[in-house]
């Protein structure tokens, strides 16, 4: 297979796990808002028994420094998929999200 037809199956298999641990009432919860050129922020959650987010952590991360904007088409494309498979690896949410700035970093300095 090639690169994007493995990108393709592995976001399939995610999503129905995502969606079967959403179905069970999955423990952990976490919103992510990327803000361009101010950062990211996320929050993360815990779950009771009953469903309710009950502990919740805030989580920043600082943008990438760039020294000349070129291309922003793509950035915040670029910074979720980081997110989303550092997450999925098993990262914490501060991790992920410097990882997410950092590509969408190096992607709007590049045409």
């Amino acid at each position: 297979l090639d690169d994007c037809h493995l990108a393709i199956a592995t976001l399939r298999a995610l999503a129905g796990r995502s969606l079967a641990a959403a179905k069970r009432g999955s423990a952990g919860v976490t919103w992510v808002c990327a803000w361009g050129a101010l950062g990211a922020f996320a929050l993360t959650g815990v779950r009771d028994e009953g469903g309710r987010v009950v502990e919740t952590c805030a989580v920043l991360a600082a943008a990438s420094a760039v020294e000349r904007v070129v291309d922003s088409v793509g950035a915040g494309d670029t910074f979720n998929a980081a997110v989303i498979a550092s997450l999925a690896a098993g990262v914490g949410a501060g991790e992920a999200l410097r990882a997410g700035c950092l590509v969408a970093g190096r992607k709007v300095a590049q045409a």
